[in-house]
């Protein structure tokens, strides 16, 4: 059997990685900008490469905070469930 599941650990852990990720894009920021002249046209193309990586890691991680810290039941969501049960109870069935 699996060992329980910790949400605290885990938002912690997301954290610590949206932190390192926002450093790793500062950091190639700061070199594509900084002096493209002194770069080699393959080298510029790398740093590029890795920033976009970086930039999608962060919208994943983001994204997944997002929905470990959104409700599962809104309370429209709910609503409409009960709506939903109400008209199945209503209905004729044979």
């Amino acid at each position: 059997m699996p060992a329980a599941y910790n949400t605290t650990e885990r938002y912690r852990e997301l954290e610590n990685r949206l932190s390192e990720c926002r450093g790793r894009i500062n950091i190639l920021e700061e070199k594509l900008l900084g002096s493209p002249v002194s770069l080699s046209v393959a080298e510029f193309d790398r740093l590029l490469d890795e920033y976009r990586a970086e930039q999608v890691r962060l919208v994943h991680l983001e994204q997944e905070q997002d929905g470990n810290s959104t409700p599962v039941k809104t309370a429209a969501a709910k609503e409409r469930w009960r709506k939903q049960n109400r008209d199945r109870r209503k209905k004729l069935h044979y």
